[in-house]
């Protein structure tokens, strides 16, 4: 199973519902801002940098360093999702990209190592 069994448990007390293996539930709003919010504080408290900025899963884009599963869940489920809406959303200088090229390029990142290629593949499937 991709998502880890505390994400599960945290899911399913903050938002009293069962989880299912698949980013929909994670992506739910107060749920995913709850998670997100508990990861900017675990990272103050033990003295970690949190970003959400140029995070790449072989630790080339992090701060610290930090690669693969040492990048909390939240954080690589994030990445993912923020790449996604950038390469899909239109912007001032350029119109958003149909959703299979933004498909092709998260899954070259994933195939690359820039991405956990896990997390690629469950956002086109719930999206796709």
């Amino acid at each position: 199973m991709l998502i880890d069994t505390q994400l599960q448990n945290e899911y399913t007390k903050e938002t009293k519902a069962p989880f299912t293996d698949s980013l929909t539930g994670l992506l739910n709003y107060g749920f995913f801002n709850i998670s997100l919010d508990r990861e900017v504080k675990r990272c103050a408290r033990s003295g970690e940098s949190f970003t959400l900025a140029l995070i790449d899963l072989d630790g080339s884009g992090y701060p610290d360093g930090l690669k693969g599963e040492e990048i909390s869940t939240v954080v690589r489920i994030m990445a993912v999702v923020d790449i996604y809406d950038a390469l899909v959303t239109d912007r001032p200088y350029r119109k958003g990209l149909a959703i299979e090229k933004a498909f092709q390029i998260l899954r070259k990142d994933g195939a690359n190592g820039k991405l956990d290629k896990d997390i690629v593949e469950q956002l086109i499937e719930q999206v796709g």
